[in-house]
């Protein structure tokens, strides 16, 4: 699997945390733009991108899993 360098820092943010949520603005602040000027809807974009090709991925073992968080934000688990 290939994943574009936001992405990558994306996946790498949230398995630091994983299991835990991590906020919208707390993903934006590690990943997006460090001056802020990307629209939150790139986040969005992002986390879709991971989904499908970890999807496509596919494998034997757990497959992890971005969960979104109603208010929250996303959470990264294995299944």
């Amino acid at each position: 699997m290939s994943l574009r360098a936001k992405e990558f820092e994306l996946v790498l943010r949230l398995a630091q945390d994983a299991g835990t949520a991590v906020s919208r603005e707390a993903l934006m602040a590690d990943v997006g733009d460090a001056r802020g000027s990307e629209p939150t809807k790139t986040l969005d974009v992002h986390v879709a991108a991971v989904r499908r090709k970890l999807a496509e991925a596919g494998g034997d073992g757990p497959m992890p899993v971005i969960v979104t968080l109603r208010v929250a934000g996303y959470r990264f688990e294995t299944t």
